[in-house]
């Protein structure tokens, strides 16, 4: 193969990783639309019985903030070498540690999309980054706050 052969398919590869990106920031724009709709409280007349109302799950007192945003900087810096650029951007960058509980990492998500996302690709990934960095930590927990609850809980 020529090198100007593999110019091409470098380009190619390079157009594609750009319109996955592309495609992934309008799910995600999609799915902060949807997240406006949801009803966080009881049951709301204006939907029917067969939808599925999201509740928030309760996150318990978070404590050592500085210190879990340390550990998941350093969490970060290893996934990001282990990890495609174009996932990294998309699922880990947009997050944010939240605090630590009981040996256990919480990391706020855009959406619960993304949580699930995460939870069910990368825990296991993160987990074993706690691990190398000898941190107490011992498990992750990615979680979904709502824009109108995030306004309200201080960093």
């Amino acid at each position: 193969m020529s090198e100007q052969e593999i110019q091409v398919l470098l380009r190619q590869i390079l157009d594609g990783q750009k319109r996955l990106i592309e495609e992934m920031k309008g799910i995600h724009r999609h799915l902060e639309r949807l997240e406006s709709k949801f009803v966080t409280s009881e049951k709301s007349d204006s939907l029917p019985d067969r939808h599925i109302v999201p509740v928030p799950m309760e996150i318990p007192l978070l404590t050592r903030t500085s210190e879990a945003e340390q550990i998941w900087s350093k969490v970060c810096d290893i996934i990001q070498e282990r990890i495609s650029r174009p996932s990294f951007e998309t699922w880990v960058k947009p997050t944010e540690a939240r605090g630590i509980n009981e040996k256990k990492l919480y990391i706020s998500c855009a959406n619960d999309f993304a949580r699930d996302w995460l939870s069910s690709r990368y825990a296991s990934l993160v987990e074993e980054c706690l691990d190398t960095l000898e941190t107490d930590l011992k498990t992750v927990e990615f979680v979904w706050i709502p824009s109108e609850t995030r306004d309200n809980i201080q960093k």
